[in-house]
């Protein structure tokens, strides 16, 4: 497959320009006036949220989301920032954090009739930490009660979910960046004091391990409510991800078929690119599995209908 060079920032999607929902959560506004070209898309309009990789810099999850604006010109795009002090704050406190946007979707989304559909991008534990407490809250805010149609839905997991909280603080003090062999001894300490310190805390508390929560939460049919059960989803891994392990990530999904059979899976497995780093390992045939996995949640909308 022939590579193409990665696209430049549109000038409406430079950081200058987007909105912000609140912290940490930026939001670029679709062309309202636009009309989607391709027929398979069948006039849904979309919001899609990307959940960015622990400390991801906005910069490049707009490079992601410059993608999306090429794909759906009219989508809403919002850009969640992880940052690392998620992994020991409150479940409370992560929910406050995902509250504003919770709120933007019971407004758009939820309040706009079931024209409206939701693509979930998803990148590293983070984002997916992330989104599990957005959940959290839009099931405070939504009714329970299966909707008569359900609102589409997609997900794209990269590099999603492992199974080791001291792992990915480990990968971030330590691994992310080369480091000289004394320094990586300190910070190796640091990282076990950090997660032994999380650990602690959380069992005061009486909260469940967040890796735990991660995997339950995407096992559940209604990950986000009112969407439809048998949203289609794509799990981009790869083999030598030394940070979210492929037989992590694969182990997951064979329990994910037992749990819900009916979901239409996708895998996306790469041979040699490292962690949230398949898009630019193979961006054509990643950009392919984001698109194809949108246009299949139409497909499952309208056998329900």
């Amino acid at each position: 497959m022939h590579r193409r060079e990665e696209p430049s920032l549109p000038v409406s999607q430079s950081s200058s320009h987007l909105g912000k929902l609140g912290e940490g959560i930026h939001i670029s506004h679709g062309e309202k006036t636009s009309v989607f070209k391709r027929p398979e898309v069948g006039g849904y309009s979309a919001v899609v949220i990307i959940f960015g990789w622990m400390a991801a810099p906005l910069q490049l999850l707009e490079k992601y989301a410059a993608e999306h604006r090429l794909c759906w010109p009219s989508a809403d795009i919002v850009m969640v920032q992880a940052q690392p002090p998620f992994m020991w704050w409150t479940d409370e406190q992560r929910r406050n954090l995902m509250r504003p946007l919770a709120d933007y979707l019971v407004r758009t989304v939820y309040s706009q009739g079931r024209s409206n559909g939701i693509l979930l991008h998803v990148l590293s534990n983070g984002g997916g930490f992330h989104l599990i407490a957005l959940s959290q809250v839009l099931h405070t805010l939504v009714p329970s009660q299966p909707a008569l149609e359900p609102i589409r839905l997609a997900m794209v997991l990269d590099s999603v979910p492992g199974n080791g909280e001291y792992a990915s603080i480990n990968h971030f003090f330590v691994n992310s960046t080369p480091k000289p062999p004394l320094a990586k001894a300190v910070l190796t300490l640091a990282a076990a004091m950090i997660h032994s310190g999380i650990q602690i805390k959380r069992f005061a508390s009486g909260q469940k391990p967040l890796f735990q929560t991660l995997h339950a939460g995407l096992r559940a049919p209604d990950l986000l409510p009112a969407t439809d059960p048998h949203a289609p989803r794509v799990y981009m891994y790869s083999a030598v991800d030394s940070m979210v392990h492929a037989a992590s990530v694969e182990d997951h999904i064979e329990n994910l078929k037992k749990a819900v059979p009916w979901l239409d899976i996708a895998v996306e497995k790469f041979v040699d690119s490292q962690h949230v780093r398949h898009e630019k390992s193979d961006p054509v045939r990643y950009w392919q599995a984001v698109r194809g996995v949108w246009d299949r949640s139409l497909g499952t909308v309208r056998a329900k209908l």
